[in-house]
C-alpha cells in the first residue's frame, strides 16, 4: 500500500486489535515519497531493492530486504524448440529503444512485445515540441540546468524514428499471459532492461531489479540483463544469468551466446535451478515468517 489506499491510525488499529501488520512496496528506488508518511506504523517493510532500505530507517520504519520471486506453477519451463532469437517484452521507456535499435542495426534478429512498440505507433513530441526556437532552446536550457540531458530526448526520438522505419517487422504489441510466459521458452535469448522511467536522460540514472529477473528464470530461459551490484546476491552471474553494463557488451554478449548454443545451455539450466531452488515466493514467505518469529511478533508453530 502506499499513503493513497491508507491513514496511519488505521494501521495502528489493526496492529493494536488484529494482528501484526506487515507493507510490500515496491518502487522504493524513485517513488518512496509515496511511502514515506506510513512506513513507520507498519512492524516490517519488505523492501525488494537494497538501496532504499536506508530511507526506510531515516523515516523512523523497520524494513526487511525481500527481493522479488516468482511462482513455479505460473511460469513453468515449456517444451519445444526455441524459434526466436532474441526478445524483450515488456513496455517502451527509458532507454529500450535505443538498446533494441542497437541489437537490429548489428544484425541480430531481436522481437520486442508489449505497449508502445507497435511500429504503426505514431512518433510522440517532447515537450518543446511545436514551441519557436527561442522557447526551444530556453527549455533545453532550464533542463540542462536541472541535471536532465536533453540531447538525450532529441536521440531516443531520432532511434524511434529509424527503428520503425527500418525494422518494423521486429516491432509487436502487448501479448496475454500464456504468450508472455511462452516467450522465455520460444527465445533463445531473454532480455531484460533496468533503467525507470526517463532517468537515462538525467546524469544519475536510475534502475533496479524487476520481477523478470526472476521470471525469466523460473520458466527456464537464458537470461540476459543490466548489471547491477544487487544481482550479485542473487545470482552468480556468468553462470546462471548473464549481464552488460554498455550497449556494446550488449550486442556482443547476443552473438556470443548465439553462436555458442553449449555455453548458453549451461547458463540457462544453471539459472532455472537456483531459481527454482532460491527464488520461489514460497522461500520469500518462509524468511518473512522466519523474521516475525525472531522479533516475537508471531508464536513459533
Amino acid at each position: 500500500m502506499s499513503d493513497s489506499h491508507v491513514e496511519p491510525a488505521a494501521i495502528g488499529h489493526l496492529r493494536n486489535t488484529v494482528a501484526p501488520v506487515v507493507n510490500f512496496f515496491c518502487n522504493n528506488v524513485h517513488q518512496f515519497h509515496l511511502v514515506r508518511r506510513i512506513a513507520p506504523g507498519f512492524d516490517l517493510c519488505l523492501v525488494p531493492e537494497r538501496e532504499a532500505l536506508e530511507r526506510y530507517r531515516r523515516a523512523g520504519a523497520e524494513p526487511l530486504y525481500w527481493p522479488m520471486a516468482a511462482h513455479p506453477e505460473a511460469y513453468p519451463a515449456l517444451a519445444g524448440p526455441a524459434d526466436l532469437d532474441v526478445t524483450f517484452a515488456g513496455q517502451r521507456y527509458a532507454d529500450r529503444t535505443t538498446q533494441m535499435l542497437a541489437l537490429l542495426e548489428a544484425r541480430i534478429d531481436a522481437h520486442a512485445f508489449g505497449q508502445g512498440w507497435e511500429a504503426s505507433r505514431g512518433i510522440t513530441g517532447g515537450a518543446a515540441e511545436g514551441r519557436g526556437r527561442m522557447a526551444a532552446a530556453l527549455e533545453l536550457g532550464r533542463s540542462a540546468l536541472r541535471g536532465r540531458r536533453p540531447w538525450i530526448a532529441l536521440a531516443d526520438r531520432e532511434a524511434w524514428k529509424r527503428l520503425r522505419a527500418r525494422h518494423a517487422g521486429a516491432l509487436h504489441g502487448p501479448v496475454d499471459d500464456a504468450a508472455y510466459v511462452r516467450l522465455f521458452s520460444r527465445s533463445r535469448i531473454n532480455l531484460g532492461f533496468l533503467v525507470l522511467g526517463d532517468t537515462h536522460r538525467t546524469l544519475r540514472p536510475l534502475r533496479q531489479v524487476r520481477l523478470r529477473e526472476f521470471e525469466a528464470t523460473m520458466a527456464g530461459g537464458f537470461y540476459l540483463t543490466g548489471w547491477l551490484p544487487e544481482l550479485e546476491e542473487l545470482y552468480e552471474l556468468g553462470r546462471e544469468i548473464e549481464t552488460y553494463r554498455s550497449r556494446d557488451e550488449l550486442v556482443d554478449k547476443c552473438r556470443f551466446y548465439l553462436a555458442d548454443p553449449a555455453a548458453r545451455e549451461r547458463v540457462r539450466r544453471a539459472g532455472f535451478e537456483r531459481a527454482r531452488r532460491d527464488h520461489t515466493w514460497t522461500r520469500r514467505f518462509e524468511a518473512l515468517f522466519a523474521e516475525l518469529r525472531r522479533r516475537r511478533l508471531v508464536r513459533a508453530a
